[in-house]
């Protein structure tokens, strides 16, 4: 295929919640598009795990992980594609040695992926990735938040795209069902604090219906611990451990029964998954959340203060009193959050965002 027509997607990694994404991409461009991507993501491990055709690099770390390189022959069809979009990742060598052969070449380089570092725009490592930025020249971003965010920190960069941060298809919301169970949907790593929340409910199984069952689905470090804690509080028995489930009809039927969803430590795409299915969420107020959570307002969400066991069960025992008020407002929280937050609006903004020189998009702002 000629080079003037090709449009790459280079990544660390590519886990599953990106398949569907990825297909409606491959929809809509056909065989201009093709995605690469390592396997293996540094400690603490994530993989890829798209059944989407990828081309394969390996990932090779340094220096404990801080740094790595990607190699391999589909490298060279990132380095003379027409458009290539790469993971805007500072730390990744590679990546700004082809922004840099690229920029020489003249061809066009996008990156994608959070306009900030966890600490900031006013962090020491966001200077190093404001550069990469700047190399780039075109940044896709995930929120509409974080679009206005850097055009005020670096108005210089050029043009900023949205392509909101999505995991899956356009989904029906939930039905009113059973709706009784909380919902806690993400990786089992200390940030995420998973045992804030089996604490919190152990307090609170007294005050709500006594079917109300804890639904912890994920997978990560702090599994053993958290089966030893659940044990030790006496709650066994109203407690279920998933595993990772990514299958989005075996996802609805835990949404399905949820009344609502936790995220006891930071929050991330699991608030966009939730809402698109029309169950609200309890989110910590004071924790280093990704963009997404500019999508949580009065509506949608209840927040506690972050840490505090006793702040979380109280939130849980008022959502239950209010059980009839939340599953009434499903559509409504389920339509005002997919009316960006799809695979299907983000593939749409991924596409528009690339070939943008040839359908003319206005560069300041592709989908909204």
């Amino acid at each position: 295929m000629s080079r003037t027509n090709r449009v790459v997607l280079l990544h660390t990694i590519l886990p599953a919640y990106r398949q569907d994404f990825l297909e409606e991409v491959a929809y809509r461009l056909g065989n201009r598009f093709s995605a690469v991507a390592g396997l293996r993501s540094a400690p603490p491990v994530v993989t890829t795990e798209v059944s989407f055709p990828i081309l394969s690099v390996r990932n090779r770390y340094f220096l404990g992980g801080r740094v790595y390189v990607q190699t391999g022959a589909a490298m060279l069809q990132a380095l003379d594609a027409a458009v290539l979009i790469v993971d805007m990742n500072p730390r990744c060598l590679t990546t700004w040695l082809l922004v840099l052969l690229r920029r020489i070449l003249g061809r066009r380089t996008l990156g994608w992926g959070h306009a900030f570092p966890r600490s900031g725009p006013d962090s020491g490592s966001d200077r190093v990735r404001s550069v990469l930025r700047s190399l780039c020249g075109e940044v896709c971003v995930y929120t509409f938040g974080q679009r206005r965010q850097l055009l005020e920190h670096q108005p210089k960069i050029g043009s900023v795209y949205v392509v909101p941060n999505a995991t899956q298809r356009r989904v029906n919301p939930v039905s009113r069902g059973r709706r009784i169970n909380l919902l806690y949907c993400g990786r089992l790593s200390v940030l995420k604090r998973p045992d804030l929340l089996v604490e919190a409910y152990a307090c609170a199984r007294a005050s709500i219906p006594s079917g109300a069952r804890l639904v912890i689905i994920g997978s990560g470090p702090m599994e053993e611990r958290l089966r030893a804690l659940v044990r030790d509080l006496g709650v066994e028995a109203s407690v279920d451990f998933e595993g990772a489930v990514s299958d989005s009809q075996r996802l609805k039927g835990f949404y399905q029964d949820a009344l609502v969803s936790v995220s006891p430590g930071y929050v991330g795409l699991a608030l966009t998954q939730s809402l698109a299915f029309g169950v609200p969420m309890i989110i910590a107020d004071d924790e280093p959340h990704a963009p997404e959570v500019e999508l949580a307002n009065s509506a949608n969400s209840r927040f506690f203060n972050a840490r505090s066991k006793e702040a979380l069960s109280e939130e849980i025992v008022d959502v239950f009193r209010s059980r009839d008020d939340w599953i009434e407002s499903s559509v409504t929280i389920s339509n005002e959050c997919q009316q960006y937050y799809t695979a299907e609006a983000m593939a749409k903004s991924f596409v528009a965002a690339a070939t943008r020189r040839d359908e003319g998009h206005d560069s300041m702002e592709v989908f909204r």
